[in-house]
């Protein structure tokens, strides 16, 4: 990977909604989840407090991040990797600087969810300090109907 860049989503960028929905597809379909729809991205990446952080290298997009912030704490909506760039630091970049950015406004606490079977994302929300907090019985929905626990998570980000 050459000029690696993270930036953020610009506004009114109406193929970034696609461009998602299609990484999140690659990212999540292949454990059986449902991927979310361009509707329910642009609702999201447009709600009150939401953030979204995309990494590009050589003009493609490898990979985005969604939070959503409430006065002190924020929330990892999802963080999504292109089959391509997945094993190849491009989740660890984009996590690393959503942290730094949610701290620099004030962030306390970073929550999340994780399926228990996703073993790399658990390795790496540990590698960045985040700490089991709970677990969500049958929390998600594969497109089979099965039903997984999901891990919560949090990471404190200032005092």
């Amino acid at each position: 990977m050459t000029n690696s860049a993270i930036s953020e989503m610009p506004e009114q960028w109406e193929k970034g909604f696609e461009a998602l929905a299609q990484i999140h597809a690659q990212a999540f379909s292949v454990q059986g989840d449902r991927p979310w729809a361009a509707h329910e991205l642009r609702d999201i990446v447009e709600s009150a407090g939401c953030q979204t952080y995309f990494e590009y290298a050589d003009d493609l997009i490898t990979g985005f991040i969604l939070t959503r912030a409430v006065c002190d704490e924020a929330e990892l909506i999802t963080i999504a990797v292109t089959p391509d760039s997945q094993k190849r630091g491009t989740g660890g970049r984009l996590l690393d600087h959503v942290t730094r950015v949610l701290s620099d406004q004030g962030v306390k606490r970073l929550f999340l969810e994780v399926r228990e079977d996703n073993v790399a994302a658990i390795k790496l929300y540990r590698s960045r300090g985040f700490e089991d907090v709970g677990r969500r019985a049958a929390y998600y929905q594969t497109q089979g109907g099965n039903r997984v626990d999901a891990l919560c998570f949090a990471l404190i980000l200032g005092d």
